[in-house]
């Protein structure tokens, strides 16, 4: 047995336990909010649950929202940590950016954009965040790319229960 099979097999049963039917949304929520360095992919956690939904469009609405909100919180909560946890650190003066700075101009549609890029997202949110940049301009942007990562999170999932469910 390979390290990958038993892996599998670990994963197999943590997502037919009665804890993670009971609490999946939660549980993709938070796994939504944290760092992109980790390698395993939301559709890994949404995907038996999919397969436990008895309501597919109301488990495709609840998972998108779980997503969303969850991808956004956690966005939210590496900036902030930037924001004050740099000048805590390394106890310099506020260091902001001046007004013609290519964040500022085109930074926002870089929002949009990196929640569906791994480890992008979060470099781009720490430097914002070190950089004071005002989280209320960039807030709606940052929600939408969320949105946006979502409905690709949902899409392949469903795509992917419903070619197995085809293939059977």
């Amino acid at each position: 047995m390979t390290a990958i099979d038993t892996i599998m097999q670990l994963f197999t049963e943590f997502s037919t336990s009665p804890l993670f039917q009971k609490y999946a949304v939660i549980f993709i929520a938070i796994y939504a909010g944290t760092p992109t360095f980790i390698a395993i992919p939301n559709e890994a956690f949404i995907i038996p649950f999919f397969e436990g939904a008895i309501d597919k469009t109301q488990a495709i609405m609840t998972i998108w929202v779980a997503v969303t909100v969850g991808g956004f919180a956690g966005d939210s909560l590496i900036y902030f940590l930037a924001k004050h946890g740099y000048r805590f650190v390394t106890k310099q003066k506020k260091e902001a950016l001046h007004r013609g700075h290519w964040l500022h101009k085109f930074g926002f549609y870089v929002f949009v954009i990196s929640p569906s890029i791994a480890i992008f997202a979060d470099v781009m949110l720490i430097y914002a965040g070190i950089k004071h940049l005002r989280y209320s301009r960039f807030a709606p942007y940052l929600a939408i790319g969320n949105g946006i990562k979502a409905t690709l999170n949902v899409a392949i999932s469903l795509g992917i229960v419903e070619g197995i469910a085809l293939l059977n």
